[in-house]
């Protein structure tokens, strides 16, 4: 499974949201990097954190990228970094829970 994305019905709605949310903060410089780590790149054969198998993995993974997430988003807006948290409020328990059915 390494290396592969895995389809997920709901994805498209989290996408959106998440999309939403990038625009909504001024981040639409890095959404695709932004995207990229949550639900991986087919192309690249990276998973995204869509993609963990277990709660660990995919939790480890969640807290890996939020502090590059708050320094790209510091570095952009140059304001108090809020996707990471949005992300985790908002998204993570949707993902995870979709993500482990």
């Amino acid at each position: 499974m390494q290396g592969k994305t895995t389809f997920h019905p709901y994805k498209k709605h989290v996408e959106h949201d998440i999309t939403r949310k990038i625009a909504d903060l001024g981040l639409t410089p890095i959404k695709c990097e932004l995207l990229q780590d949550a639900f991986g790149d087919e192309r690249k054969k990276e998973r995204g954190i869509i993609d963990r198998e277990t709660t660990e993995e995919f939790l480890a993974k969640v807290e890996s990228v939020s502090s590059n997430w708050d320094k790209i988003e510091r570095d952009v807006t140059e304001k108090t970094p809020e996707f990471s948290r949005y992300f985790q409020r908002n998204i993570q328990d949707d993902m995870m829970n979709g993500m482990l059915l």
